[in-house]
């Protein structure tokens, strides 16, 4: 696998805590930012709104991140902590992957993975967003329209799902949106890490349930969140770190941080 260059998105959603006193506590660690509403679509700006699902809340849509920039979403968290912002179970956060440069072949790859292992994926996340009406889970019936509408020249039409390719269309990205809240940036990142992988392994025409190493793994199972999926992540992570797809430090992180142990 080359190395990539890619770019990323973050929206974070936060409780307790209005949008002038998280913009204020942004500008007190560095991180420039303005309050506009959720439809202004300026990315090149770190942007304070508000979020229907967190009606006590308000969100941190980040500008266009990359590499270089990276640590701003370190203290973005870090300001939003300090300030006070709690995490409940109706914030999330979502990861926007750059993959516009992906055909729609490798589009429907990236999701084809994403559904194939998605028993895996669940293993790190809460069960609550496992049922989340924002963030649903792919099934087979979701998978076949979208690549009709790929095959057609159309888009999506629906962004609610755990995978959102509906966000290539208007973004030039694929949105994850079924992580839970966090105020540890390094969760965050780790986590965006390990979503650029499947970004990567579509570019690179992988298909994972063609793989030998990971047969162990129950295929395109939507909701399924029990023992099985713990080992079953811990195959997955396994492969995409010796593939290349994920490196050392960010496995361990996952593994021990979101699956309890090695």
């Amino acid at each position: 696998m080359s190395n990539r260059l890619n770019t990323f998105g973050f929206e974070f959603e936060w409780d307790n805590i209005s949008t002038g006193r998280l913009s204020r506590a942004l500008e007190s660690t560095g991180v420039q930012n303005f309050i506009g509403s959720r439809y202004d679509k300026d990315f090149t700006r770190n942007k304070v709104t508000t979020d229907g699902s967190v009606p006590n809340g308000a969100e941190l849509v980040s500008k266009i991140i990359t590499n270089d920039t990276m640590p701003e979403i370190f203290r973005a968290v870090q300001g939003a902590k300090k300030a006070g912002a709690k995490i409940t179970r109706k914030c999330g956060v979502h990861v926007h992957i750059g993959a516009g440069h992906l055909t729609d072949e490798q589009v429907g790859l990236a999701v084809d993975n994403w559904f194939a292992v998605q028993s895996a994926v669940n293993a790190m996340l809460s069960s609550s967003r496992l049922h989340n009406q924002y963030a649903k889970q792919l099934d087979a019936r979701t998978v076949s329209r979208l690549v009709n509408c790929l095959n057609n020249g159309n888009t999506w039409g629906d962004r609610y799902n755990s995978l959102n390719a509906e966000s290539l269309s208007e973004h030039g990205t694929f949105e994850v949106r079924g992580h839970q809240g966090t105020l540890n940036s390094t969760k965050a990142l780790a986590w965006a890490r390990f979503c650029e992988g499947f970004v990567n392994m579509a570019e690179d025409g992988i298909m994972l349930v063609d793989l030998i190493p990971l047969q162990g793994i129950r295929k395109y199972n939507a909701h399924t969140k029990d023992a099985k999926s713990l080992e079953e992540c811990r195959t997955l992570l396994r492969w995409m770190t010796e593939a290349g797809y994920l490196t050392e430090a960010n496995r361990n992180w996952l593994t021990v941080n979101k699956l309890g142990r090695n």
